[in-house]
């Protein structure tokens, strides 16, 4: 009985973690906000090197989000991308970064070409973007300003991506 009742309250708990917003680098997740976004290469879903500072442009706020086909965080928050991206178009710079845990390469791209995504989606098959992030799981979303210093830094599905980024877009 009193394994059962731990089981629920540990699975209490987790539930809890996913639904809250939370600052992800009061966690130890992501890069604080003011630091430099790290230089990186990591491959495009054809296998091609790209640099991160090609996707997230100096001179324009930029959305990063590490991602999986299997996230139920990334899921949620995809309604939100799409509508940064059809409001803002080329103002910001979105990009999702696929993780190389439980999927490939070619699931990944199979995914996003199905999906219809209209955001560029890499492939981080050596973990380059992650150790350069300190971003240790999926779901976290980091936000760059136009000086190219992270803005924000989050977790979880209750995240107001789109306010995030009309404040970016408001400091002009």
């Amino acid at each position: 009985m009193r394994t059962n009742a731990l089981r629920l309250l540990c699975s209490a708990l987790a539930l809890v973690a996913l639904l809250v917003p939370a600052a992800a680098s009061a966690q130890g997740l992501g890069l604080p906000v003011g630091e430099d976004l790290p230089d990186f290469t990591i491959t495009d879903l054809e296998g091609n090197e790209v640099e991160i500072r090609q996707l997230v442009e100096p001179g324009k706020p930029g959305v990063i989000e590490i991602w999986a086909t299997w996230c139920t965080i990334c899921r949620a928050l995809q309604p939100q991308l799409e509508a940064i991206v059809e409001s803002h178009g080329d103002a910001v710079s979105v990009v999702a970064i696929a993780i190389a845990v439980n999927q490939t390469r070619e699931e990944v791209a199979e995914h996003v070409a199905a999906a219809e995504h209209s955001w560029p989606f890499l492939w981080d098959g050596e973990g380059r973007a992650v150790r350069a992030l300190n971003a240790g799981a999926t779901g976290i979303v980091l936000m760059i300003d136009r000086d190219g210093k992270i803005a924000y830094t989050g977790t979880g599905v209750r995240q107001d991506l789109v306010a995030e980024v009309e404040k970016l877009l408001g400091d002009r």
